[in-house]
C-alpha cells in the first residue's frame, strides 16, 4: 500500500509543528521517507487484519465485507436506563458515523460485534473514497497487544500513545533541554506534544480497540488518562475507542457513548443469508433457530456465527438445547477469549470457568423460577447473588467485582 498525496503533504505539515515545539532543543531523528514506510506498513498490517473473520469453529475464514451485517447502537446506552420499561432509540451505526465528527466509545456485550464494526469500518475506509473522507487512513492500536513502554533517559507508563509512536517509528535527537520557568519539561512531555501534532495534521481514525482487554488496573487508568489527552486535544483526527459494557464506566470528554443493540429479526435472517450464501439454506437454518429453545441466543453476533458455523459443518442446528446453552456459556466465559490470546486479571482467583458456568446456572435457575419474566433489575440480580453467592465461596459485599469482571453478563 503507498502512502499517497494528502498523506505526505500532512507529514510536511507535521514536521513543521514538531519543529516549532523543539525550537532550539532538538530535531525528529526519522526522515520523512521511514515516517512514510512506517505508516505503509501499518497500514498492510491493517488490511490483513480487517480482511477476514475466523474462529475455531469455522471450516474456512468469511470475509468481513461479505458477511458483515450493519449495527444498530443504542442512542442512550442501556447503563443510563431509568427502568426496564423504558424505550431505548437506536441508530445504524454507519449513520452515527457519517453524521457526527465526535469523538466515539462503543460499547457493547460479549460477542456483539465490536471488533467486527472495526474492521468492517477499516475496509469501508480504504475501499471507498466518499467513506469519511475527512480522514485520511485508519490507525489501529488493539490493546491486547499495547504494552508499556520506557525510554532511556526516564520512565513512564504509556499503553496507547508508546503504541502510536511505535507504528510511526518515530526518534527525536534531543541537543538540550527545554525549560518553561524554572522546571525542565520532561522528555515524554516533549514526545506526547510531537505525537499529537503529527496526528492532528495526519487525521487519521484512530481506532482503539478492546480497552477491556487491558490486563491490569493500572494499565487501564494510564490508557483512560492517555484517552482523554488525545480526544481532547484532536480535532481533525477522529477516536473510536471499544469496550465490554461492564467494563467501561468513564466519562471522556468530547466523545459520545453508544451501545451496540441486539439483533432484530431482520438483521439475523441477513445475516444467515449472508454466512449460508444460499437464501433456501438460510431460510432452512432460521426456521429451525425460530423453533428451538434457544432462539433468543441469535441476537448477538458472536453466539450466531457459531451456530451458522456448525451448520455449515453438519447441515443442521443442534439438537439438545443443554449442548447449546454450554457451548454459548463456555464462549463467553473463556474460550472466546482464549482464540484471540486475551488474559484477564480476576480478583476471584478459586473462581474458576467451571464455578462460574455452575454460578451461572443456579443464578439463572433462581431468576427464572421466581421471576415472571426473561428480564431483570439489578436490585433483582443482587438479591439473587446474595442468596446463593456462600455456595461459591463469594462474600455478599463482592457482587459489583463479580459482575464488573466482563466475564458475567
Amino acid at each position: 500500500m503507498i502512502v499517497d498525496w494528502a498523506i505526505s503533504k500532512a507529514l510536511d505539515a507535521g514536521f513543521e509543528v514538531a519543529r516549532r515545539h523543539l525550537a532550539t532543543y532538538g530535531k525528529v531523528a526519522s526522515s520523512k521517507g521511514e515516517f512514510e514506510q512506517a505508516i505503509s506498513t501499518h497500514q498492510n498490517e491493517v488490511q490483513r487484519w480487517f480482511e477476514q473473520i475466523n474462529f475455531s469453529d469455522l471450516t474456512s475464514p468469511k470475509d468481513t465485507y461479505r458477511v458483515y451485517v450493519n449495527l444498530n447502537v443504542f442512542l442512550i446506552p442501556k447503563s443510563l436506563q431509568v427502568n426496564c420499561d423504558e424505550s431505548l432509540q437506536a441508530a445504524p451505526l454507519n449513520e452515527i458515523l457519517n453524521q457526527s465528527n465526535e469523538h466515539l466509545v462503543l460499547t457493547g456485550h460479549p460477542g456483539a460485534g465490536k471488533t467486527t464494526s472495526m474492521k468492517y469500518i477499516c475496509h469501508r475506509m480504504v475501499t471507498e473514497e466518499k467513506f469519511l473522507p475527512e480522514l485520511k487512513f485508519p490507525l489501529v492500536v488493539r490493546l491486547r497487544d499495547a504494552y508499556i513502554r520506557s525510554s532511556q533517559s526516564h520512565q513512564t507508563d504509556s499503553v496507547i500513545l508508546s503504541r502510536i509512536w511505535d507504528i510511526f517509528n518515530l526518534s527525536l535527537k534531543l541537543t538540550n533541554h527545554r525549560k518553561t520557568g524554572d522546571s525542565n519539561v520532561a522528555e515524554p512531555i516533549l514526545e506526547e506534544d510531537i505525537l499529537l501534532g503529527f496526528l492532528e495534521e495526519l487525521s487519521p481514525l484512530i481506532i482503539i480497540d478492546g480497552f477491556d482487554e487491558l490486563t491490569s488496573h493500572k494499565k487501564r487508568e494510564v490508557a483512560i488518562n492517555e484517552i482523554r489527552t488525545i480526544t481532547r486535544q484532536l480535532r481533525k483526527a477522529r477516536v473510536i475507542l471499544t469496550s465490554r459494557t461492564g467494563e467501561f464506566p468513564y466519562k471522556i470528554d468530547n466523545a459520545k457513548t453508544f451501545e451496540i443493540s441486539p439483533l432484530s429479526q431482520c438483521q439475523i435472517e441477513e445475516f444467515a443469508n449472508k454466512w449460508l450464501e444460499d437464501k433456501n439454506e438460510s431460510d432452512n437454518f432460521c426456521a429451525k433457530i425460530a423453533e428451538s429453545p434457544y432462539a433468543d441466543t441469535t441476537i448477538r453476533p458472536l453466539t450466531l456465527a457459531h451456530l451458522c458455523a456448525l451448520y455449515i459443518r453438519i447441515n443442521d442446528i443442534p439438537p439438545k438445547p443443554k449442548t447449546v446453552y454450554r457451548k454459548i456459556v463456555q464462549l463467553l466465559l473463556e474460550e472466546w477469549d482464549e482464540q484471540r490470546s486475551v488474559k484477564r486479571e480476576t480478583k476471584h482467583v478459586d473462581f474458576t470457568t467451571d464455578r462460574k458456568f455452575d454460578f451461572l446456572t443456579e443464578l439463572a435457575f433462581e431468576l427464572t423460577v421466581h421471576s415472571s419474566g426473561s428480564t431483570f433489575s439489578k436490585g433483582k440480580l443482587k438479591r439473587t447473588y446474595r442468596k446463593i453467592c456462600e455456595n461459591y465461596d463469594l462474600t455478599s459485599k463482592g457482587v459489583k467485582d463479580v459482575f464488573g469482571e466482563g466475564r458475567v453478563h
